[in-house]
């Protein structure tokens, strides 16, 4: 809640050969989850007629890796330590799921609930799938 929520460097997205490229980044979503991009990630546009915008979006992920017993307690199998690891989600969807979120003297005002992070907005032609340059994703300053 500090710094509000957004893209702090990177996470362009393009179109090359039918693919929506994301470009290796760092965000922070609206509950202050670090979400770290390393390495650029492909995903597949729809490909449904009716559809002609689409938002990609980025979500911060955690999931149960390992469970080890630890000896605390009278019984070794009662307590589990997780691991947990951390990682992100590309998905394209028909809404921009930061719409509605309050800009306040050039800041995007977290709203602290989990949700995906907007990041681009397509548009697509007779050519198939374009960025739309127009849109401004969430940036952090």
């Amino acid at each position: 809640m500090l710094h509000g929520f957004g893209i702090v460097s990177g996470l362009k997205v393009t179109v090359k050969a039918g693919q929506i490229v994301v470009e290796p980044g760092f965000a922070l979503d609206c509950e202050g989850n670090e979400i770290i991009v390393g390495t650029a990630e492909s995903i597949v546009p729809p490909q449904t007629d009716d559809c002609h915008t689409a938002f990609v979006n980025v979500r911060f992920v955690e999931e149960c890796s390992e469970l080890a017993p630890i000896a605390v307690g009278t019984e070794p199998d009662s307590n589990l330590t997780i691991y947990l690891a951390e990682g992100f989600e590309l998905a394209v969807a028909p809404e921009n799921l930061t719409h509605g979120h309050r800009h306040l003297r050039g800041r995007w005002l977290a709203c602290g609930q989990p949700h995906a992070l907007t990041i681009a907005k397509l548009r697509r032609n007779s050519h198939g799938w374009r960025v739309d340059r127009g849109y401004r994703a969430p940036h952090i300053k």
